[in-house]
């Protein structure tokens, strides 16, 4: 489906652009700021929740931004100012939307001289995606406008503050190539910028369900599956324990991927794919029964490769005596795609130890500390289009051991998860 251009807002100043995100925005609405500054020193300060798509900095400095918007976004301000010093700034943000998750693809930014007539990247497509474009110029001699294809979005030309910033946007489909161009009465120095984002007609592979269990000691664990369990889903159990258990002798029918222990906590980790006759739960034995927690995740069939052609593959590490660490890099064998990635950890708890912050821009599929309070185990998800990934770290309340995890999904559709080839 289409992703389509919404609403935009901007404002100026002569030290940081404070920009009031427009009223129409919803939850799941795309935002996307473009941003300038004139004669400033260091690098744009990325407000909270944002992330870099695209920056250009000098005399003349463009930065474009983007994220999600959340529920209560509706008419909240943005700052956008400069770590070092102030400058002469303009800012702008529009919000896309769409039916279909909006997925932000790839991007370039450049320098295009003093010029009248900007011209943004050349872009090609093999698949219907949205070219969002913007061009920063250091003038106030009147308005821009968009050159056709390119449809204007938002203008902001500073009359006093000497500098504008204008978006547009052109719909590209299969085989679109070429650049597009805004137009100003006045020569002057430029950054211009492209962004293409998308509603791909594949998506990630989907989290359909979670479910934690927990138990005090004993070798035998009752662990909890996701309900509506359909044939073909993808299954994992994840295993946290305080005290090495030696080994899972019986993951009840999964395969195991991984079992990393580091003195005291394990992480183990089994997958399966479902047969669609499985119950509430299943009993899987360990050698030696210690406290544990249990996350079980199910991937929903129609958006995964199956595991049977591309089994789930993983990355471990180890760490002793550390309040913050990551998980490890994972290059998975099918290369870029729309894959899910999974991060899990096992935290040995003992005092009171507590995990204070996750990776960020994950979210939460499970996991809880383990009845005798010696083990805390935490597993995320961040679907991410990405050849590898290694995510942000954990951070802890006191010095703790940890093992950590990455583990990643292949996308149904093939290695392309259905995007096609995009340049820009």
């Amino acid at each position: 489906m289409a992703v389509t251009w919404k609403a935009g807002s901007s404002a100026v100043d002569g030290s940081a652009a404070v920009v009031t995100i427009p009223a129409s925005v919803v939850a799941g609405d795309l935002l996307v700021a473009h941003t300038s500054n004139k004669n400033a020193s260091g690098y744009l300060v990325v407000p909270d929740g944002w992330v870099y798509a695209l920056e250009n900095v000098g005399t003349l400095s463009m930065t474009v931004l983007w994220r999600m918007a959340e529920t209560g976004d509706a008419g909240t301000t943005v700052t956008f100012a400069q770590e070092a010093s102030t400058a002469n700034s303009a800012a702008i943000i529009d919000v896309f939307e769409s039916p279909d998750p909006i997925r932000v693809f790839n991007g370039a930014i450049e320098d295009a001289g003093t010029v009248s007539n900007p011209l943004t990247p050349s872009v090609e497509s093999d698949w219907d995606c949205l070219l969002i474009c913007g061009t920063a110029q250091e003038t106030a001699a009147g308005a821009t406008s968009a050159v056709a294809p390119l449809t204007l979005a938002t203008d902001e030309p500073n009359s006093s503050e000497t500098i504008t910033v204008t978006t547009g946007y052109d719909q590209v489909g299969p085989g679109s190539t070429g650049t597009r161009e805004f137009s100003r009465g006045t020569s002057a120095r430029s950054k211009t910028s492209a962004l293409l984002v998308g509603a791909p007609p594949y998506g990630f592979p989907d989290v359909a369900g979670s479910v934690t269990s927990q138990q005090r000691s004993g070798n035998v664990l009752t662990v909890a599956l996701p309900p509506d369990i359909k044939m073909g889903d993808g299954l994992f159990i994840f295993l946290g324990t305080n005290v090495d258990a030696g080994s899972v002798t019986d993951w009840a029918g999964f395969t195991q991927m991984f079992y990393t222990e580091l003195f005291d906590p394990v992480l183990a980790c089994a997958y399966k794919t479902a047969a669609g006759d499985e119950g509430a739960s299943v009993d899987v034995t360990l050698q030696t029964g210690y406290d544990t927690v249990a996350t079980s995740i199910r991937i929903d069939v129609a958006t995964m490769e199956s595991f049977a052609a591309s089994p789930p593959e993983s990355n471990t590490r180890t760490s002793e005596s550390t309040v913050s660490d990551r998980p490890p890099n994972l290059t998975p064998s099918w290369g870029e795609a729309d894959t899910l990635w999974l991060t899990a950890a096992t935290i040995y708890t003992q005092n009171g130890l507590t995990v204070e912050t996750m990776p960020p821009r994950f979210g939460s599929s499970g996991g809880e500390r383990a009845p005798g309070q010696l083990t805390q185990s935490s597993v995320m998800n961040r679907p991410f289009r990405a050849s590898s990934l290694r995510p942000g770290a954990y951070t802890y309340a006191n010095t703790s051991v940890v093992v950590l995890a990455t583990i990643a999904v292949k996308p149904s559709g093939g290695a392309g998860g259905g995007w096609g080839a995009i340049v820009i």
